[in-house]
């Protein structure tokens, strides 16, 4: 669990909405002790995907161009295809 957090904490913190982000992606993956989270992210970053929250009330974006990785409070989670 600490290693994900220790990841995006060192490599991300500095770009505080994105860290944001990806402090979400466990739960949009259903990954309790953040076992696949890692993983899930460093695949996304080697193929140069980002990955954004999306609140349909607030949000207008093209969803044809993401994946949905998950569901998140009042939104979802996605990535870039």
């Amino acid at each position: 669990m600490k290693e994900f957090e220790n990841y995006i904490e060192k490599k991300y913190a500095n770009n505080t909405n994105y860290f944001s982000i990806l402090k979400l992606l466990p739960y949009a993956l259903m990954d309790r002790d953040n076992k696949n989270a890692l993983d899930f992210l460093k695949k996304a970053e080697s193929e140069n995907k980002k990955i954004v929250a999306y609140y349909p009330a607030l949000d207008k974006i093209n969803l044809s161009d993401y994946e949905v990785i998950g569901t998140i409070w009042d939104g979802l989670l996605l990535i870039q295809i």
